[in-house]
């Protein structure tokens, strides 16, 4: 993390240029990105500072093998969503493709529109941009439709065994039903074994040409993946994996619009799992790193139960660092979402009207509350307290693992797309 006045730096380490009360200019060094105006707060720095100095970055390189996750924690109207847009608008500055996998309110897509203009922070500005964006729906959320959307359905060839044991509803089912497993693992040993030609007649007609299986299993597995079919989850209409393999190589950030994902709660969580596999398949080939976002995280990633978009996601954070896949994990539940999410973070984001017992929880996670500890250190739940109570809205507090200075507080970014166009001041942010 850099906390000094950027005004000397190589030329060839800067990638633009931040302007600060009009007349001020921050370089920004290559593989940073600003995260907002630096905050000084006397239980974090007793020394005597301005409120907003100067900008504060974050090191995100643009390399595979790296592991730099970010976790947003914040209650409802705390700006999750709001600062995050404004992340992955510099984070593709960078150079990372983005994908937001769960967009579950419509509100990623607003960092398209243009003509927009408004202050972006006190006496801050950046130059006008805005994003490229293609947006993708399931096709079982129903009408209407957005005229920009690509609808999206999966094949039955593209669902893992994760999947497929939640698509039929096994994954509650006891030893007393055997004879459901056993079928089960018969059908996915046909549809591994016929994965370029399956399709749903084939699969219904080799179901029920099982003798030795009765008929109210096959009727059970039958009516579920009839059920999939009248309700869009599986076809052939609108199978879009090319698509958005040449959206994400043309540059463009891809949102998975899972508005209403509350009423197809298990469906949505499949395609969250279909296209993270996805995804995780294009990069074997890419040098381009990817940032994935999970928003509403205890919804895809829960703590308890199970869900295969937890599961292929787990992944991400476990073993796909090697393919550049870095993660921007979203909620307003601590308790309720997998630990790994936040344990594999290394930066976390608290916002400045937290639940005090989540964010308790939260800190200790990362080792810095305890129910002991002095009453002024950063181990009681007095200090979180007083720390909290000083915070304005829309600041943050930023911890980073390793970092020099652990706990930061800024007044976080905004998206690109809002910010204001300064004629006068466009030729200072030309390098």
């Amino acid at each position: 993390m850099i906390n000094k006045d950027l005004i000397n730096i190589d030329k060839n380490t800067i990638i633009g240029r931040l302007i600060y009360n009009n007349k001020i200019t921050y370089e920004i060094p290559k593989n940073t990105f600003p995260i907002g105006l630096k905050v000084y707060n006397k239980f974090i720095d007793k020394q005597k500072f301005e409120s907003y100095k100067y900008p504060l970055f974050l090191n995100f390189k643009p390399v595979k093998g790296e592991a730099r996750n970010i976790f947003i924690y914040g209650t409802a109207g705390s700006g999750k969503t709001y600062t995050t847009r404004g992340i992955i608008d510099r984070v593709k500055d960078i150079g990372f493709n983005v994908v937001v996998l769960t967009d579950v309110k419509n509100e990623y897509y607003t960092s398209k529109y243009k003509n927009k203009s408004g202050t972006i922070l006190d006496k801050y500005k950046e130059e006008y941009k805005s994003q490229d964006i293609s947006v993708y729906r399931p096709l079982f959320f129903g009408k209407p439709f957005l005229k920009h959307e690509k609808l999206i359905q999966f094949n039955l060839s593209e669902l893992e065994r994760i999947d497929l044991i939640q698509l039929v509803n096994l994954e509650n089912e006891t030893t007393s039903n055997e004879n459901k497993r056993t079928m089960f693992e018969i059908v996915l040993k046909y549809i591994e074994d016929h994965k370029s030609e399956v399709t749903m007649d084939n699969l219904i007609n080799y179901i029920n040409s099982k003798p030795e299986f009765n008929n109210s299993t096959k009727r059970y597995l039958i009516n579920r993946l009839e059920n999939c079919r009248q309700n869009n989850v599986i076809g052939t209409m609108y199978n879009q994996k090319n698509n958005l393999f040449d959206d994400l190589k043309n540059n463009k950030t891809i949102i998975i619009n899972l508005n209403n994902y509350e009423n197809y709660m298990s469906y949505s969580q499949i395609y969250v799992s279909v296209i993270n596999r996805m995804l995780a398949k294009f990069q074997e080939n890419q040098s381009k790193p990817i940032i994935i976002v999970v928003d509403e995280a205890s919804a895809f990633v829960p703590r308890d139960g199970v869900a295969s978009s937890k599961q292929e996601i787990q992944l991400n954070y476990q073993r796909r660092r090697y393919l550049g896949i870095k993660n921007i994990t979203i909620s307003q539940e601590i308790k309720d979402i997998m630990e790994t999410a936040i344990k594999s973070s290394q930066i976390i984001m608290i916002p400045s009207n937290p639940d005090m017992n989540e964010l308790l929880e939260l800190v200790e996670m990362f080792g810095k509350y305890q129910s002991y500890g002095g009453r002024h250190t950063m181990y009681s739940r007095d200090w979180w307290r007083l720390l909290i109570q000083s915070l304005k809205k829309h600041e943050w507090i930023i911890y980073e693992k390793n970092a020099e200075q652990e706990i930061k507080v800024v007044k976080g970014i905004a998206p690109l797309s809002l910010h204001e166009i300064n004629n006068s001041q466009k030729k200072l942010n030309e390098i």
